[in-house]
């Protein structure tokens, strides 16, 4: 069964960021690992590294994105990505934990 990219945006839309084993700590090691040129944002290919560690952590969130490929990333930093800029600051990560 497919889901539709619609069904699925709204599906995310109601889940939390974090997971079970993804600790504050986790997360920022996880960060600063995608953040390959050091400027403190995160481009969407280092968001797909991002997320990619997270899982591999065990983060429950980030390996549903995985499974779900590239609309699990470009879903997930479209709601992340709070200005439009297409970079996303860890205030804006931040914020989704909420």
């Amino acid at each position: 069964m497919r889901i539709s990219a619609f069904l699925f945006s709204i599906v995310l839309l109601t889940l939390p960021f974090h997971g079970h084993a993804s600790t504050k700590q986790e997360e920022t090691r996880a960060f600063l690992k995608a953040d390959k040129n050091g400027d403190k944002q995160l481009t969407k290919a280092e968001f797909r590294t991002f997320i990619r560690l997270l899982a591999a952590a065990g983060n429950a969130e980030a390996k549903r994105a995985v499974r779900y490929g590239e609309l699990g990333f470009t879903i997930g930093f479209s709601n992340a990505d709070a200005n439009s800029n297409g970079l996303l600051t860890p205030k804006e990560l931040e914020r989704l934990r909420k």
